[in-house]
């Protein structure tokens, strides 16, 4: 059996960028780009200073492509230095670090959110945003022609499993309770 077929394609793919293949850069600038720019450009609210931001992030994750061993790590590192390098922008044209602040910790919790709802049943994921949208248990029902009853059980599943994997999520990064309390209070509508 040929070794590389007991990787997987993430692992191949990791594998060639820490040996500095272009073409692995390429592919993983594809893969993440679009959402560090969504990322960066909903925290500092300008198309310029994102795209900016964004070209910072991916020149220096290519200078330390030698240092990754998983593409959770580098995916973890995009987001962290996207975190730090818009903090440090808004930082720096404002002089009220705790909105700065609290407008990062909001970008996380929402990432997180839309991490967690990517792990659920696409049923249960349906009616959950659709609940989060502001609809109610009978008028969800009523669009997807399902029982109440039927929809208020999938929105019940749906939020014990977001609220496990965020539990999860918050405690193993360490992240303050007070941000799972804010997702745990959106979650509770």
């Amino acid at each position: 059996m040929k070794v590389a077929s007991l990787l997987s394609n993430n692992d191949i793919l990791i594998g060639e960028f820490k040996r500095g293949k272009r073409q692995a850069g390429k592919h993983i600038y594809d893969i993440y780009q679009k959402a560090i720019y969504f990322f960066i450009s909903e925290l500092v609210k300008d198309e310029v200073t994102a795209a900016n931001i964004t070209g910072k992030i991916f020149s220096e994750l290519w200078n330390l492509h030698e240092r990754f061993y998983s593409m959770e790590h580098m995916k973890s590192f995009l987001y962290l230095y996207a975190s730090n390098a818009c903090f440090d922008h808004l930082q720096q044209e404002d002089e009220n670090g705790e909105d700065i602040a609290s407008m990062v910790i909001q970008a996380e919790l929402l990432r997180e959110l839309s991490s967690a709802l990517e792990t659920i049943p696409t049923k249960d994921r349906r009616t959950l945003r659709m609940r989060l949208e502001g609809m109610q248990d009978t008028e969800i029902a009523q669009q997807l022609g399902l029982p109440w009853q039927t929809v208020r059980t999938s929105r019940e599943h749906a939020l014990t499993i977001v609220r496990g994997k965020l539990k999860r999520n918050m405690l193993q990064r360490n992240l303050p309770f007070s941000q799972y309390t804010a997702l745990k209070r959106l979650l509770d509508t």
